[in-house]
């Protein structure tokens, strides 16, 4: 055999080897899209340790990591790790330089001993022969990357290796994405349902308050009844005889009230005569002074005699002043005068009554 037909066995053979390897790294990375499909991580540490599983042992390697960009976007997080004794030189400020060196390439690549010791020589005790690595991008933006290191066959990491590297990276970026995405649609669930939440809770105060206002408006009602009763007194004095005293101011609304109350009682009591007496009305106008007719000529319509009592000279004075004719009605100056010219007028009619006998 000669030497070109060696030399072109030797290509062959290689050839085949890496077409072979080629046929392996795509069925392999059939079984890793089917893995993260089947159990559908949406944890970032569990994608990252399921896949550097997968990887080292697709890759025959001792020493794996996963590292991701911190939020803050200063230096890295190990989110998963496999051989590496001393993780914390992983995450130094002068590996986070080399690792943002080796993101900025953007490609699957072996970074050789020599190389990594002239640019971080903290880590040639991790990595004493180098590592391959290859970074995350998620939407054209890298944010971390994976290192494999110390094949257990001791031999170099080949291109077809770097390439399966590189597509594996998409998909663990594409299960980062989609972990990502899950994660802000259960935010805005959890949002959604705090808010539904606020609002029964607010839905709920405002029924309680609504019931408290109708409480208190009851509350306010029942007062203002008993109030009422208290500002326009019916008593019964004598028989035959009512007393209405009014104190304070005689509104519209109170002369009704009033008028409503003191007819109730002349029809339910049958009474022949009422003593209307305002010794506690400060201030008489007009429109007051129309409001006490309008009762006495109503509790007259009934067959009751009313009697004003209580004027007091300063009343008295301005019902002079604003003319209101006060003759067809009896006044007298207090209640017991009211109530002795009643007596005397029930006697007289019992004597009229019984001379007509």
């Amino acid at each position: 055999m000669t030497t070109d037909t060696k030399k072109l066995q030797a290509e062959l053979g290689v050839f085949k080897a890496r077409l072979k390897r080629q046929g392996e790294s795509l069925e392999f990375l059939q079984i890793i899209s089917k893995t993260f499909v089947s159990l559908s991580l949406n944890d970032k540490a569990a994608i990252c340790d399921t896949f550097n599983s997968m990887v080292s042992s697709f890759m025959d390697a001792r020493k794996s990591a996963t590292l991701l960009l911190c939020a803050d976007g200063n230096g890295y997080d190990i989110v998963s790790r496999q051989g590496v004794i001393d993780p914390e030189k992983l995450s130094g400020s002068e590996a986070s330089e080399l690792w943002r060196w080796v993101i900025s390439e953007r490609i699957a690549r072996f970074v050789d001993g020599e190389d990594l010791g002239r640019r971080c020589p903290s880590l040639t005790e991790v990595f004493p022969a180098g590592f391959a690595c290859v970074p995350i991008d998620i939407r054209e933006q890298p944010v971390g990357l994976i290192v494999l290191a110390d094949k257990v066959s001791g031999t170099e990491f080949s291109g077809e290796e770097l390439e399966f590297l590189s597509a594996a990276a998409g998909i663990v970026a594409v299960t980062l994405t989609n972990a990502e995405s899950h994660a802000t649609q259960e935010g805005l669930i959890r949002s959604v349902e705090q808010q539904a939440k606020e609002a029964q809770q607010l839905a709920q105060e405002r029924e309680l308050a609504l019931e408290e206002l109708d409480r208190k408006l009851e509350i306010i009602e029942r007062q203002r009844f008993a109030i009422q009763e208290l500002s326009t007194p019916v008593l019964q004095l004598w028989d035959d005889v009512l007393a209405l005293p009014v104190i304070g101011v005689v509104d519209t609304r109170r002369s009704a009230d009033i008028m409503e109350r003191l007819l109730a009682e002349i029809t339910e009591k049958q009474v022949r005569f009422v003593i209307l007496d305002i010794t506690g009305v400060e201030v008489v106008d007009t429109r007051t002074a129309d409001h006490f007719i309008k009762v006495i000529k109503a509790a007259e319509l009934l067959g009751s005699t009313c009697i004003l009592t209580g004027i007091r000279p300063a009343v008295a004075q301005t019902l002079i002043e604003i003319g209101v004719d006060m003759s067809s009605f009896t006044t007298l100056r207090n209640m017991q005068e009211g109530l002795t010219e009643c007596l005397r007028r029930m006697r007289d009619l019992k004597s009229s009554d019984i001379e007509e006998i």
